[in-house]
């Protein structure tokens, strides 16, 4: 057994199992045999009698060969059982410490900033779990556009600052007071009949969204600032 333990140590099953298996063969299974011929030599010298043989005038296999074997396949069992849970544990912990860093972003304060945005088939859409790429306010109630067309607007009513703030401003712009767009979305501008400037979307919408000459200049830093 202590010979077994040594070269889990010193020479693990994973490593090169042929070797490990040629190692526990010549350390482990041949000392216990060669031993259990010694007590057998030395009890028949004794009594006359042999404690592993049983005369015959056949070929014999002494039972020493056997209870070594049965010995040493134990103890290998046990060893590379050992050394199976000992891997199983190895995965086991870095998939739980994966788990336990996605169950801490869903503790209350994390929520908060993740808010529920509509219900889908049963189950809760938070804000970040959309690909938003237009917000658009009206009377206090959001209308949230995807990327994705076909999927109908989601009406919201949050207040859009509430949204904003938990938005990356590196991808979205509050263009005025009830509209927000996605960088992705923004092919150009150009300037509107009254002074202000139309901004050129690729994507599907009626409306028009305009954007005061006062702040052309600070969305076009963020328009370039994304390329």
């Amino acid at each position: 057994m202590q010979t077994t333990q040594y070269f889990d140590q010193k020479q693990p099953w994973k490593d090169e199992f042929l070797m490990r298996l040629f190692v526990q063969i010549i350390f482990a299974y041949l000392p216990t045999l060669f031993y259990l011929e010694c007590i057998d030599r030395l009890y028949l010298q004794i009594s006359g009698r042999s404690l592993f043989r049983i005369p015959q005038n056949i070929l014999q296999l002494p039972f020493s060969m056997g209870i070594s074997l049965i010995y040493t396949l134990f103890y290998s069992l046990a060893s590379l059982y050992r050394e199976y849970m000992a891997g199983i544990e190895s995965k086991v912990t870095p998939v739980t410490e994966v788990q336990r860093e996605k169950t801490s972003d869903c503790r209350p304060g994390n929520l908060k900033d993740n808010p529920v945005i509509t219900i889908r088939e049963g189950k809760d859409i938070r804000l970040l779990d959309l690909d938003i790429v237009l917000i658009c306010n009206s009377n206090g109630m959001n209308t949230i556009y995807e990327r994705n067309p076909s999927n109908p607007p989601i009406q919201d009513g949050h207040p859009l600052k509430y949204l904003v703030e938990r938005l990356d401003e590196k991808e979205y712009y509050q263009i005025t007071r009830w509209e927000l767009v996605h960088r992705s979305i923004v092919k150009g501008y150009e300037v509107n009949g009254d002074k202000n400037f139309r901004l050129a979307l690729d994507f599907p919408l009626e409306q028009q969204l305009v954007i005061n000459k006062d702040k052309i200049d600070d969305f076009a830093k963020w328009l370039l600032g994304g390329h």
